[in-house]
C-alpha cells in the first residue's frame, strides 16, 4: 500500500521480504521441518509486530499499525504455543 501511494522502494522490499518468509514457512510446516518453518514464521510476525508497534506509538494511528501490531502479537502467540 505504501508503495502504490508514495512509491517506496523499502517498504516494496519489506512487505515482499515478510511475505516470502511466511509463504515458505507455511510451506514447510505440514512436513518434517515443522519447528524450523514455525521459528520463520515467528521471526517474521515479531519483526512486522515491532516495526508496526514503533509506528502505532509514533503515529497513533489504528489503522494500518496498530492492527498490523495486534495481529503480529497475537499470531506469535499461537507459534510459541505450538512449537512448546
Amino acid at each position: 500500500m505504501a508503495y502504490s501511494k508514495k512509491g517506496s522502494r523499502a517498504s516494496l522490499v519489506a512487505s515482499g521480504s515478510i511475505t516470502g518468509a511466511l509463504l515458505l514457512s507455511a510451506a514447510l510446516m505440514g512436513g518434517p521441518l515443522r519447528v524450523p518453518a514455525t521459528l520463520l514464521a515467528l521471526a517474521a510476525s515479531c519483526t512486522l509486530g515491532t516495526y508496526m508497534g514503533k509506528g502505532y506509538v509514533r503515529t497513533k494511528r489504528v489503522f494500518p499499525q496498530g492492527v498490523f501490531a495486534l495481529t503480529s502479537l497475537l499470531l506469535s502467540g499461537g507459534y510459541i504455543v505450538s512449537i512448546t
